[in-house]
C-alpha cells in the first residue's frame, strides 16, 4: 500500500482501510467483486466491481 489507503482496478480506486497503509496487501478480483486480503489472509476490504471508469469507492 501507497501513502493512502486506496488500491487502483483498471481505473478505479478502492478503499482498502487506513490499517492497510504501508502493508503488503493482496488484490483478488473477478466480474463481481474486489477483495483486499492483509498479510495474513484476512479480508481487510470487499467492494462491488465497479465497471465504470475512474471512479473512486469508499
Amino acid at each position: 500500500m501507497g501513502r493512502d489507503d486506496y488500491v487502483r482496478v483498471d481505473t478505479c480506486d478502492y478503499s482498502a482501510g487506513l490499517a492497510a497503509i504501508g502493508h503488503q496487501v493482496t488484490v483478488l478480483t473477478d466480474s463481481e467483486q474486489v477483495v483486499v486480503l492483509a498479510s495474513g489472509g484476512e479480508i481487510v476490504a470487499q467492494h462491488a466491481r465497479c465497471w465504470a471508469r475512474h471512479q473512486t469507492l469508499t
